[in-house]
């Protein structure tokens, strides 16, 4: 009898999507795309693009986005509900989301401009990392609400930059396979390989050891990344101001992880060891799977 009632609530949820989906692509018939060119050549416009290490760069770095979207948006939801989350938790999740990345597309003009998009993108790999690593630290599930708002900066904003940055990289003749190769990269293979890969080490690892491992992966990424640009590229100078201020959120944040994870005994820090040979401490930090190295020079 649950079961019934459950399932005959949910079906205007239902409803209502399909309608907002019709209602999409009724506007989308409305809109002209007749300053786009047509690809003459796919295969050939494919290759030229691989030509382009600029280009190739920006796809690697892309398909690890879409990797760390793809497993925060196939698993987030269970672990929601093994924290005791409700179904209404999930929803606001997706509204939070939402309404964050509102004035980031807004401004996501003026914010690529004066920091660069490559930059843009790195700032989007530390957001990601610090949801992820937030994310397994939590114990209780309404905090996922303060990495849900980061979502504009790891999806709206991030990708705007990718596009614009494609569409910069790219020729007229080109623009519209390169659109097409990155929406695919992010979209189908990134997010596809994240819930895989995802899957895979969380039955071999578990579930939070998982997030710290993709929290990782974003800032080795990120970080090579924002060097390859930044060294090997070099070819205009850029407004870093914006640039610095993320980067020391970033720290904030970190530290307010561990802060996070000792208010609920047997968190993140369950041990420490300090080694020190005459010259800088080492402080090791041990919890679970997860040790951590911290440099002290004091």
């Amino acid at each position: 009898m649950y079961v019934a009632t459950y399932r005959y609530m949910r079906r205007p949820a239902f409803y209502l999507y399909a309608g907002l989906k019709i209602a999409s692509g009724l506007l989308m018939l409305t809109i002209n795309l007749e300053f786009k060119a047509p690809a003459t050549n796919v295969v050939s416009d494919v290759m030229l693009v691989l030509k382009n290490i600029e280009i190739v760069a920006l796809f690697i770095a892309i398909f690890v986005l879409g990797t760390a979207w793809g497993y925060i948006e196939s698993f987030l939801f269970w672990l929601l509900q093994d924290l005791g989350g409700s179904r209404s938790l999930m929803g606001i999740t997706i509204t939070v989301g939402g309404i964050a990345g509102i004035p980031l597309l807004a401004f996501s003009g003026l914010i690529i401009d004066k920091i660069g998009h490559a930059n843009v993108l790195f700032i989007g790999f530390i957001f990601y990392a610090i949801r992820l690593f937030g994310y397994s630290l939590i114990y209780n599930p309404w905090l996922c609400l303060i990495f849900e708002a980061m979502e504009g900066v790891t999806s709206s904003l991030s990708f705007t930059a990718a596009v614009t940055y494609a569409a910069k990289l790219s020729t007229t003749t080109t623009d519209s396979s390169i659109q097409g190769l990155l929406g695919g990269v992010y979209f189908g293979v990134g997010k596809g390989a994240g819930s895989l890969i995802g899957g895979y080490m969380m039955k071999a690892f578990g579930t939070r050891p998982t997030y710290r491992i993709f929290a990782v992966s974003c800032t080795i990424t990120g970080t090579v990344y924002f060097l390859f640009n930044k060294f090997y590229l070099r070819k205009r100078p850029q407004n870093f101001f914006l640039f610095f201020f993320f980067f020391f959120f970033f720290f904030f944040f970190f530290f307010f992880f561990f802060f996070l994870s000792r208010i609920k005994p047997g968190g993140l820090l369950q041990s420490y060891s300090v080694v020190s040979a005459d010259g800088p401490k080492i402080l090791f930090l041990k919890g679970g799977n997860l040790v951590l190295g911290v440099v002290s020079l004091f």
